[in-house]
């Protein structure tokens, strides 16, 4: 048999036609119950959607609230229960949804504002007088105004809707009069910050990091305040901030934190087998010595040595003051080293003045010295030309450094960019051969020197978004470009290897322009340790040198990988292939952390 349909007036409260709804369920055969039920959701009579679940019966309040919020979140704000249906054996029902007019909001009434700071508020709000309510449009509206009370000093501001009321016009339902309701509360003026568990990290520089001084008044969210104190990467842990009231509008901003250890070395080791059945495989891989916020101010040495295939090694030694003179200014300095066996060495030093735009935004005045001093082999004549060129070069440029970031151990969301262009003029001095190009015992060479305009670009990003329960999709991209009318193979960017494009022996192309863009699936275990799939895709674009030829060419790279926690360190361990060699021929790195 078929049930009765109960018509409802469309302005009843849809509670009454809800339990006469659920009555017809009880009475009902109860073996029902346990068989699969479709729900058929009709709005305006017209069908919409359909419903089909075993517990469809049991969870029919569900079905109905979120029919009704549905429609209410596209503007049709007076949708309500229609009524319900079932046909016999209770396994097709129907819900009939009445969702009346699209109702504009005719008034905007902000209580607990001054008449001037109304104005201001209405031009914060996306929801206008004459426009559709939507209720997420509205929620999105309060929380900036909260945020702007928090920027005007009132983070305890609390704001509300008291009523939404349905205005009438002569031929009915004319909109909204919309009333919100603010209580701006006092001001929070910081009488002192109370920094708990903090033994080497100075209070002055974690006022600084987030912003806030003694006196200062509060303008800003406590939480984005914590979360500036969590992304330094000095911190394993920092709790939500409280605020002590001392009398009046005095707080006391207390801050609890645990301190990450102060430095790291890391050691990453890998085997990399003979190419083409030659006898040259072997260890290669490189020590990292990390110190983290030397004296409690957030300044940092780092030094790396490389060893690299063949007799090829590299030095790099950094260091950097993100609080100079306790001011927003940052000076960082550098140095690297490579020396190719006996064919060359090359020499860079390099300093930045940097100054914090914005939280989070940092600019940098970059300038760059680099020298290059063949060796015995560099200097021999290949055709008519030396086959290493003596240079001298001093860039100067800017970058920009954008980082937002939930954590920097191991990040969930955020971005990472780092981006900068410079430019400089090379003095190039060779020796070349005079007359028709013969090796001759009494043949002459000159010393040619000449001067050439190069420009660089260095591109860096690293994009982190977290989907589903503990994984995070990591993309990103390393791109390095000189533009020069000729180019020295010590000129040339390297690519290839761990830290770089993964599946390729360390440092194999070199090239003008070399890029990686990288896709990398996580899944997190903990704090610091997650497994992890990778996909590179590495660019190459080389001009002819004396040591290599032209060529242009992509190399894709895919692996997968576990970094986890131990007694003795962070473990990293990779396996990582490529299209150019065999599984057999597959590159494993091993790196270990051990905290200082």
């Amino acid at each position: 048999m078929v049930l009765p349909v109960y018509k409802v007036n469309a302005f009843l409260k849809p509670l009454v036609l809800l339990a006469i709804g659920l009555l017809h369920i009880c009475v009902v055969d109860s073996f029902a119950q346990a068989q699969s039920v479709r729900l058929d959701i009709f709005i305006d009579s017209e069908f919409s959607s359909s419903i089909a679940e075993a517990t469809a019966i049991d969870s029919l309040n569900v079905h109905v609230n979120d029919a009704i919020y549905e429609q209410r979140r596209k503007g049709y704000y007076l949708a309500v229960l229609d009524s319900i249906a079932w046909n016999a054996p209770k396994t097709i029902g129907a819900i009939y949804i009445q969702r009346g007019p699209l109702l504009a909001v005719q008034h905007i009434n902000i209580q607990g504002a001054k008449e001037k700071e109304q104005a201001d508020l209405l031009r914060l709000m996306d929801t206008k007088p004459g426009q559709v309510l939507f209720p997420e449009q509205l929620s999105s509206d309060l929380d900036r105004i909260l945020r702007y009370y928090e920027t005007q000093g009132f983070p305890f501001a609390k704001i509300e809707v008291p009523t939404i009321q349905v205005e009438k016009g002569e031929n009915g339902v004319s909109g909204i009069a919309l009333d919100i309701q603010i209580e701006e509360g006092g001001k929070a003026r910081l009488n002192d910050v109370l920094v708990i568990g903090a033994k080497r990290t100075r209070q002055s520089y974690i006022e600084y990091l987030i912003g806030l001084r003694r006196g200062d008044t509060l303008k800003e969210d406590l939480d984005v305040v914590r979360n500036k104190l969590a992304s330094v990467g000095h911190f394993v842990q920092v709790a939500p901030i409280e605020l002590i009231e001392v009398g009046g509008d005095d707080y006391i901003a207390v801050i609890q934190v645990q301190e990450d250890v102060p430095g790291a070395f890391d050691l990453v080791l890998g085997y990399q087998p003979p190419a083409n059945n030659a006898n040259n495989g072997g260890v290669v891989g490189n020590g990292h010595l990390d110190l983290r916020n030397m004296f409690g101010m957030g300044r940092r040495i780092s030094l790396r040595l490389n060893r690299l295939p063949g007799q090829i090694s590299t030095l790099e030694a950094h260091y950097a003051d993100p609080y100079f003179w306790g001011s927003p200014l940052s000076i960082e300095g550098g140095f690297e080293g490579i020396q190719q066996d006996s064919t060359y060495n090359q020499q860079s030093y390099r300093a930045a003045l940097g100054y914090r735009l914005l939280d989070g935004v940092d600019i940098f005045a970059t300038i760059n010295r680099e020298a290059v001093r063949p060796g015995q082999s560099g200097v021999q004549l290949i055709g008519n030309t030396q086959r290493i060129a003596r240079s001298e070069i001093t860039f100067w440029g800017f970058s920009i450094r954008y980082r937002k970031i939930d954590s920097p151990a191991n990040p969930r969301k955020g971005i990472h960019l780092e981006t900068g262009v410079e430019g400089g003029r090379k003095r190039r001095s060779a020796f070349q051969l005079e007359g028709d190009g013969r090796l001759e015992a009494s043949g002459d060479t000159t010393m040619s020197t000449r001067r050439l305009q190069q420009q660089r670009l260095n591109v860096s990003l690293r994009g982190y978004i977290p989907f589903y329960q503990r994984q995070v999709l990591v993309m990103g991209n390393d791109t390095r470009i000189l533009v020069s009318d000729e180019f020295d193979t010590s000129d040339l960017f390297r690519l290839g290897g761990a830290q770089s494009l993964r599946g390729y022996d360390e440092e194999r192309f070199r090239g003008r322009t070399v890029s990686r863009a990288l896709i990398e699936w996580r899944y997190l275990f903990e704090r610091t340790s997650y497994a992890y799939l990778f996909f590179d895709v590495g660019y190459v674009d080389r001009p002819q040198t004396a040591d290599f030829e032209a060529e242009r060419n992509i190399y894709p790279g895919y692996g997968l990988g576990m970094q986890f926690q131990t007694g003795i360190g962070l473990i990293n361990t990779s396996l990582a292939l490529s299209t150019l060699d065999s599984p057999s021929q597959a590159k494993v790195h091993v790196g270990l952390s051990f905290g200082l």
